[in-house]
């Protein structure tokens, strides 16, 4: 009989990077349909309704022995290929500072943790744009309304057709891991498990 898997993580992740596999997942994995509830329909991860979970590491009582690592996840300077032509002052990424920054809230950090990483002396980050997650904000950044800061594998097909491109050509990159795990105190822990093996080999 086919079961339902019910997999928790971000929109972005559900539309940029999970949904593109499930016609394989289907061919792979029989008599199983997979449901995607995202974030803003499912926020509390203490109640575990939800069969496999995709999430960004963070906070220490996240991580358990259950968690196991997806991906690492490439955060770099990105923008539409006109508007990289009006910033051709760029030279060190100090200069960003005076483009025109998109924020994502969730990730309101990534841009100060950047400067401080990569810039040489103390930088003022400028406001800027905010952004309700990278979804939207690609769909800005796609536009010519600034730089982002994205991340692969999440925008790997922007990159790949030339709809964004990115900033600096050698790195210049932060690192954020992300990880997968199941609810073993689900009834379909082992479709989960089988899911989650799946989508583990899939990024090797």
């Amino acid at each position: 009989s086919t079961r339902t898997l019910t997999v928790r993580c971000t929109p972005s992740v559900a539309a940029l990077w999970l949904s593109p596999k499930l016609r394989r997942i289907g061919q792979t994995i029989p008599n199983v349909d997979v449901r995607i509830i995202t974030l803003d329909n499912m926020p509390d991860r203490h109640h575990r309704t939800w069969d496999l979970e995709i999430f960004r590491g963070g906070l220490a009582e996240d991580m358990d022995g259950d968690a196991e690592k997806l991906w690492d996840a490439e955060i770099l300077p990105v923008c539409a290929p006109d508007y990289l032509k009006t910033i051709g002052f760029v030279q060190r990424p100090e200069d960003m500072a005076r483009c025109d920054l998109i924020h994502m809230l969730g990730y309101r950090n990534d841009w100060h943790r950047w400067f401080r990483t990569f810039a040489r002396g103390a930088v003022n980050v400028p406001a800027g744009l905010s952004v309700d997650g990278l979804l939207i904000a690609l769909d800005a950044a796609c536009n010519g309304d600034g730089v982002i800061l994205g991340r692969r594998p999440l925008l790997d097909a922007h990159l790949a057709d030339g709809r964004l491109v990115r900033v600096f050509p050698e790195n210049h990159s932060l690192v954020s891991t992300y990880f997968i795990r199941i609810n073993k105190k689900s009834a379909g822990w082992m479709g989960g498990r089988a899911l989650q093996a799946h989508l583990r080999a899939g990024t090797t």
